[in-house]
């Protein structure tokens, strides 16, 4: 069982929250979510709505750039963006620490195009690499910061912006969706070394399941299968992971049989 599952919120704007609610309500389960925000303003308004809610607990802000400033924050990212990072002292957050996304809007159709963006990032260092890292050891001081980022090698992700630092928590992207089946054998076998290794350095490491629904590209590869989810979890379990994440929670008013994906999830929770 999973000490800690939380689901990230990608696209406030579109749920309906009190139908959310319900369905979570109705299922007996309560989810514990992370969510988008473009501001420690547009936070707040979002953690005013949400706190009437009995069945959704939020837990994480998740600051996001424009899509025009790269969306993720990395060593790319430039001072003034890095900057706007100062109005959440003291609040828990997410960062995504991600090359800059690419000013494309299919996954499906720039499949080349995305595959070849990513190679040419794995191994690009950005200006800002140590700039991104004081700030984020200013924020740490008084706040509870959380980096999630790509399973890579320790120095390809620290050319991304990644910081290691054991005030910090992490969060790393495990997604078999985006793995064509014929090598999610070879996959496997190399997450199966990145979790020990992870876990060795924080017992307390996230991983992220997924994709339940496409995320912001729109047609990402998703599960098709309901067993595709359950058999991921049980891979992280079996590798000792105590703490999940689930991507993302608006799928579940967008999955069909909704009810039948979270009890798989249900299954491995201890709440």
């Amino acid at each position: 069982m999973f000490k800690n599952i939380l689901f990230w919120c990608e696209f406030p704007e579109r749920i309906n929250w009190q139908k959310l609610n319900t369905f979570f309500k109705n299922q007996d389960f309560v989810a514990d979510i992370g969510i988008v925000c473009t501001s420690k303003q547009d936070y707040l308004g979002k953690a005013k709505n949400i706190s009437k809610l009995s069945n959704v607990k939020l837990k994480r802000a998740w600051p996001v750039l424009s899509k025009l400033e790269g969306y993720w924050f990395s060593s790319q990212t430039s001072r003034k963006s890095i900057d706007s990072l100062d109005q959440y002292k003291g609040m828990k957050i997410k960062l995504d620490i991600e090359p800059p996304l690419p000013t494309i809007n299919s996954y499906k159709r720039n499949k080349f195009v995305m595959d070849a963006w990513l190679a040419s990032q794995m191994f690009k260092k950005g200006k800002n690499q140590k700039y991104l890292w004081k700030k984020v050891h200013e924020l740490i001081k008084s706040g509870d910061v959380m980096l999630s980022t790509f399973s890579f090698p320790r120095f390809i992700a620290k050319r991304m912006g990644v910081l290691y630092d054991k005030k910090l928590s992490y969060n790393y992207i495990y997604y078999s969706s985006f793995i064509p089946k014929f090598l999610r054998g070879l996959y496997n076998a190399y997450m199966s070394r990145f979790i020990k290794q992870k876990l060795k350095f924080d017992s307390e490491t996230y991983f992220a399941v997924g994709l339940l629904t496409p995320g912001i590209f729109n047609d990402e590869p998703c599960y098709k299968l309901i067993s595709e989810l359950d058999h991921d979890l049980k891979f992280l379990l079996k590798r000792g992971v105590k703490n999940c994440v689930v991507f993302r929670l608006g799928s579940f008013l967008e999955l069909k049989d909704s009810a039948r994906w979270l009890k798989v999830i249900k299954k491995y929770s201890q709440h």
